[in-house]
């Protein structure tokens, strides 16, 4: 046998594989890698998604729990003051109806000083709770008109402390900036008390007062 047949040939070709196979699977992923970082970043955004739904479905929730006007923030994160406003204006609707939110009827008391007179007015009661007085105490310009005065006081008859079925004006004395009028209640034919008003210029009212005549009789408290 001569020497060339002892010589065994190196396995270059093995050798070249077994080195390129790390390096490949270092520099250049799969494809089952490939789909899995497709799957975590698909779960991840799903995730992302739902958090942001539910924060934003859960503001009405912190709402109502007694922290105050909503934070609405919009889809680019800024506040949104249009929710905050649409709440002021309904809670400022909701404190004018006071009575009927705790689920009574307004009285006539609460509808003269809420509604006709908008809390502006000073009212003064006698001791057995008949209206005697009504005076401005609100900032000039801001008093309520009151064309028909006869309209007025017959809305309102109960609160004063006598009974009649008519309101006819008596008196009207006219200046250059207000007018004073004066109205007599009467039942049937008897007058049972004069209602001095003084009025701005536009009918604005500024004050009124109820003055009893001597003979008459009080309205009975049982009414």
């Amino acid at each position: 046998m001569s020497d060339d047949n002892k010589v065994v040939p190196f396995p270059i070709h093995k050798v070249k594989r077994s080195a390129q196979g790390p390096e490949a699977s270092l520099g250049r992923p799969g494809r089952g890698n490939r789909r899995a970082m497709l799957l975590v970043s698909l779960v991840s955004t799903v995730l992302f998604a739902t958090m942001m739904v539910n924060k934003v479905t859960q503001n009405p929730q912190r709402e109502d729990s007694g922290r105050g006007l909503a934070s609405v923030e919009n889809a680019e994160g800024r506040r949104d003051f249009t929710e905050d406003l649409l709440w002021a204006k309904r809670i400022a609707r909701q404190s004018l109806r006071e009575p009927s939110s705790v689920g009574r009827a307004p009285s006539l008391e609460e509808v003269l000083r809420n509604s006709e007179l908008a809390n502006s007015y000073a009212m003064k009661f006698d001791d057995e709770g008949h209206l005697m007085e009504i005076d401005y105490r609100g900032p000039p310009g801001d008093e309520r008109r009151l064309t028909k005065c006869e309209d007025f006081l017959m809305r309102f008859e109960d609160l004063f402390p006598v009974s009649f079925d008519r309101a006819a004006r008596n008196e009207s004395i006219r200046e250059k900036d207000r007018h004073y009028d004066v109205y007599g209640l009467m039942a049937g034919n008897t007058p049972k008390a004069n209602v001095h008003f003084t009025m701005g210029s536009q009918d604005q009212l500024i004050s009124m007062k109820v003055e009893l005549l001597p003979d008459a009789t009080g309205k009975s408290t049982d009414k």
